[in-house]
């Protein structure tokens, strides 16, 4: 092919974008620079797959993306139905949850962090990311993808998809090439694998997560200094803020650590019988904070839960409604297949009727445009 890259920067047209961003409550500038870096990323990650001899693991994860038909079509689609948006971001995070596995979170903190993009926006693009990377490579193979034809085109514009990434990201998805992540979910895995998985990407991932946080750090001080003279009081910082874990010991005995803040900590403490709210803001890194939610229910198997979608406040009430009931359902089905009871689980979308904030700014949209757990029984 050798025209990937290029077609990669024009694949999504500035007024899709500019939608997108609308319906994440973010900036576009915020929300292409999270695109543009999670992409190649993401089909950086495939093509290693792809030349270490994975191609039938390659071929189960984005079969589903192609069956549905063309996926950038589908992406043009699901800006307005919200139904298309949530099947495709459903297709997108599968793919990534299985190419990645424990390094999704690693990805995602350091897109976020080298492009000063909040965590939420960053977990919602990648599950976009993905669609989108494989529609292109689609296109430039002409709409016919067998797994001969697509390992070819991946081997071949693997270097120029490396050679594209920032580096701090570099480090990170050339280690997936080292380290294969098995497909979630395949029989032979099972617990003692997962865990397995996880002991053995821990090393690089603190390693490689540590250095994108010095390099950020260091390239945001380099830009505020060159500019300080002419930027206005105004320009963004990337800057990072150090997680704190506050230990949680389970009624089993055995021992979680959870982010302070997170609605997994304040849910686990109010299973633990300590005061506090009944509701819960499902913020943080995407699909981890419903991962460690899951961990504190299945933990309390007795606790049942409502989820609820809200909008931003904005744009058609009976689109917003629909889009805050798929983004709801969307974290109780995670959390079913984590393995919490499903009958523990509501779901609901609320649509924008209840804000909380003023919808004249981009801040108070996405305050607005929130996902809450709420504790119910016990």
């Amino acid at each position: 092919m050798g025209q990937l890259i290029d077609a990669l920067s024009t694949a999504v047209p500035a007024e899709q974008m500019d939608h997108l961003a609308r319906l994440l409550g973010d900036t576009p500038e915020a929300t292409r620079n999270a695109m543009a870096a999670a992409v190649p990323a993401l089909l950086g990650t495939l093509a290693n797959r792809a030349t270490h001899g994975g191609m039938d693991e390659v071929m189960a994860l984005v079969g589903p993306l192609l069956e549905g038909g063309d996926p950038l079509d589908r992406f043009t689609a699901a800006l307005t139905d919200s139904n298309v948006r949530g099947h495709l971001m459903a297709e997108g995070h599968a793919l990534t949850d299985g190419l990645l596995g424990p390094a999704t979170g690693a990805l995602a903190a350091a897109v976020s962090t080298l492009t000063g993009t909040r965590a939420h926006t960053v977990a919602e693009v990648m599950k976009l990311a993905g669609p989108v990377g494989v529609g292109v490579v689609a296109r430039q193979l002409g709409g016919v993808v067998t797994a001969d034809r697509l390992e070819a085109a991946l081997e071949a514009e693997r270097p120029a998809l490396l050679a594209a990434l920032p580096q701090p990201l570099a480090p990170l998805v050339a280690a997936s090439a080292a380290e294969p992540v098995p497909l979630h979910g395949t029989p032979v895995e099972g617990a003692a694998g997962s865990a397995r998985d996880a002991a053995r990407w821990l090393p690089w991932l603190a390693a490689a997560v540590l250095a994108i946080i010095v390099v950020a750090s260091f390239q945001a001080f380099e830009r505020e200094s060159a500019e300080t003279a002419s930027a206005p009081a105004t320009t963004p910082i990337i800057t990072e803020t150090e997680v704190k874990l506050a230990e949680v010991r389970l009624p089993d005995g055995s021992v979680l650590m959870l982010p302070q803040g997170s609605a997994a900590l304040e849910l686990a403490r109010a299973l633990s019988g300590g005061a506090g709210p009944r509701s819960f803001r499902l913020d943080g890194s995407g699909d981890e904070a419903v991962h460690a939610v899951a961990s504190v229910l299945k933990a309390w198997p007795a606790a049942k839960v409502r989820i609820e979608g809200h909008g931003d406040g904005t744009g058609d009430p009976a689109a917003s409604l629909a889009e805050s009931r798929t983004r709801a359902q969307g974290v109780a089905d995670m959390l079913a297949a984590d393995g919490v009871a499903a009958d523990s689980i509501t779901a609901a979308g609320l649509g924008g009727a209840q804000p909380i904030a003023t919808t004249d700014t981009a801040e108070g949209r996405a305050q607005n445009r929130r996902t809450l757990i709420i504790l119910t029984s016990p």
